[in-house]
C-alpha cells in the first residue's frame, strides 16, 4: 500500500518530527481498527556449485 498524505507546517525545522507524529498515529489507528501491515516475503534461493566453481582452479598448484 501506498499512501500519500500532505500536511502544512509553519516551521520546517519540526518537518521530521511531524512525520514522525502522522506515522504513528496511523499506525495505531490501523492497530486500533485490526487492520495489518504485511511486511514483504523474500525468498531465498541456495544453489549446490561443484567444489571447482568456487575459484580453486585459480590457485597456483602445488
Amino acid at each position: 500500500m501506498n499512501f500519500d498524505i500532505y500536511a502544512w507546517i509553519r516551521d520546517f525545522d519540526i518537518g521530521f518530527s511531524t512525520t514522525h507524529r502522522l506515522n504513528t498515529a496511523i499506525n495505531a489507528a490501523f492497530m486500533e481498527a485490526g487492520i495489518a501491515i504485511a511486511y514483504p516475503q523474500r525468498d531465498l534461493h541456495l544453489i549446490s556449485t561443484p567444489d571447482n566453481a568456487t575459484g580453486s582452479e585459480n590457485e597456483p598448484k602445488a
